[in-house]
């Protein structure tokens, strides 16, 4: 769009093409919502109304360039204010990357999206880090939350959370073995982090040596939980 823009501001005034955009682009408004204003708009709550203002005396493979940097770094600091509000998007719930904040401070390609990890797999380490596992994060007082699953003691007051799951719960205790194993293979004190369980999410959670296994527990326990639950 902002390519499209450019070249069409800088075309000879006398071609038909030109005279459309500057016709258009003087009538858009809010009551008339074409390109031109969607653009103008975006560069202005962007911080990047001079570029536009200046278009005409910028080449275009500076003022694309400009428009994406400026884009991106925009798009980072909205990212990270996301990542790091206490409430989620809607205003009713806490955020649901109140994990992934932990070990997620750079804006990057992650390297469990490319490793060679079992799509199930991938997908159910990727709910767990989001936040967005099928798990009972509230108190359990919902009959669709069956009795015996919490009467068993598999739910810690009711409240059953990522790290609850993976470090605590009696249902996934055999599933945990090799985890915990691998755990403190990568770091030694891993069984000396008994009161920190927050260390130990963020070593199972983004540790690159745990990817392999790591994904697999949490594609376990989630297997578990739906046969536990609905069997």
């Amino acid at each position: 769009m902002g390519q499209q823009w450019h070249r069409t501001l800088k075309m000879d005034k006398n071609r038909i093409n030109h005279k459309c955009f500057v016709y258009c682009n003087d009538k858009s408004g809010s009551h008339c919502t074409i390109w031109q204003y969607v653009f103008k708009s975006y560069m202005l709550n962007s911080g990047m109304e001079t570029l536009v203002v200046n278009c005409s005396n910028t080449s275009a493979k500076y003022f694309s360039s400009e428009v994406v940097t400026n884009s991106l770094q925009s798009h980072i600091i909205s990212w990270k204010d996301e990542i790091n509000r206490d409430i989620g998007p809607s205003g009713r719930s806490r955020n649901k990357l109140r994990n992934y904040r932990l070990f997620k401070q750079d804006y990057m390609l992650e390297n469990y999206v490319n490793a060679r990890i079992p799509l199930k797999h991938r997908s159910a380490l990727a709910k767990f880090r989001c936040g967005v596992a099928p798990l009972r994060l509230e108190l359990a007082d919902t009959k669709m939350f069956l009795k015996t699953y919490v009467n068993a003691q598999f739910v810690k007051n009711g409240i059953e959370n990522e790290t609850h799951v993976l470090f605590h719960c009696n249902a996934y205790n055999s599933l945990r073995t090799e985890l915990y194993a691998k755990a403190c293979n990568v770091n030694v004190a891993f069984n000396n982090l008994i009161v920190c369980d927050q260390d130990k999410l963020i070593l199972v959670l983004s540790n690159d040596n745990m990817l392999q296994i790591s994904a697999n527990t949490c594609y376990l326990i989630l297997n578990t939980r739906n046969h536990l639950l609905y069997r």
